[in-house]
């Protein structure tokens, strides 16, 4: 049935020379009330970009079976491989080739061409791999993209957006667009000093959500939680005294040799080796994201000796 809005329409005024009351108005203040409440709008699927400062961090492959463990916890989630030109999901999915975000952008090839099944719920759409021009996206190309995007939040409970490695304009607008990033590094200074940068970047321009901190850190490659949290706390630290945000970490992938066996088997380990660590580590974040909303803090799942003890997402101000 269709909800109505039950007003009380205000008295209509007397008809000038005091000759009772204006039927019409009274009549049109009465359909007025009855008019249907507007219907709301299409729930909308949260957005998780997934970023680095450098390549070589392993984002794509968190990316991969983080989207595979949520879809195993029953969430409807899409992995956007938005590294544009040099997108490799796919293979590490062991897809054969096919059509990608180059020929939606390009070539207007329908969304449905480019979306495929991994998983039962899980859904990639590949991006464009040696397309060296979809690295900087043209206002007209980035139009479409967002459409795109659009039209998978409306199909989807949750969306991955794995971003190209470092700090150009594309990665800082998917993570604008986002309503989290979780920012992967590895205990290696390199990749500690590119992840700042990437963070002192997206710090300097968030027209959205100004005020909330909405990035996290996972770090990967960690031969122990007490090395992940000293990572964190260094990365952490210098983003306090020199930025004024303070980074919480969401997660930590341990060190594991059934990771790049299943790279070498075009495989995902969290399907090759369901129970080896790494799979363990990224099992525990995809409950911690899938049991959060976007208001609420982040309780971040442990699942000891692995996820010994990890901090979740706060808001805070800028």
């Amino acid at each position: 049935m269709t909800a109505l809005r039950v007003t009380t329409p205000p008295s209509p005024p007397p008809l000038p020379g005091g000759g009772g009351t204006d039927q019409a108005a009274r009549l049109r203040a009465l359909v007025h009330a009855a008019e249907p409440a507007p219907a709301p709008s299409p729930r909308r699927a949260r957005a998780i970009a997934i970023a680095s400062g450098k390549g070589g961090v392993g984002k794509t492959n968190l990316a991969v079976n983080l989207a595979i463990e949520l879809a195993r916890a029953g969430t409807r989630v899409a992995l956007l491989d938005a590294d544009l030109s040099l997108a490799n999901a796919d293979l590490l999915c062991g897809l054969p080739v096919g059509p990608h975000l180059g020929h939606l952008l390009d070539d207007d090839v329908p969304l449905d061409r480019i979306a495929r099944e991994v998983t039962p719920r899980f859904t990639l759409l590949p991006g464009g791999s040696g397309v060296a021009d979809l690295a900087d996206l043209d206002p007209r190309r980035r139009a479409r993209l967002a459409h795109a995007l659009d039209e998978i939040e409306r199909r989807h409970d949750l969306v991955l957006i794995d971003c190209g490695a470092g700090i150009g304009p594309t990665v800082l607008w998917l993570m604008d667009e986002a309503d989290r990033t979780l920012i992967v590094t590895t205990p290696e200074p390199t990749a500690l000093a590119d992840g700042y940068a990437l963070i002192k970047c997206a710090a300097a321009g968030t027209p959205r959500h100004a005020g909330e901190r909405r990035w996290s850190l996972v770090v990967n490659h960690a031969r122990s939680c007490e090395q992940a949290r000293a990572v964190h706390a260094r990365l952490d630290a210098v983003c306090a005294r020199f930025l004024g945000i303070s980074v919480p970490l969401a997660g930590w992938v341990p060190v594991d040799a059934a990771v790049p066996d299943a790279v070498i088997a075009r495989t995902p380990f969290a399907l090759r080796e369901p129970r080896c660590p790494a799979t363990r580590a990224v099992r525990g974040l995809a409950g911690s994201l899938s049991s959060a909303r976007d208001d609420d803090p982040i309780a971040i799942r442990t699942n000891p000796p692995l996820m010994a003890r990890l901090f979740g997402l706060r808001r805070a101000s800028r």
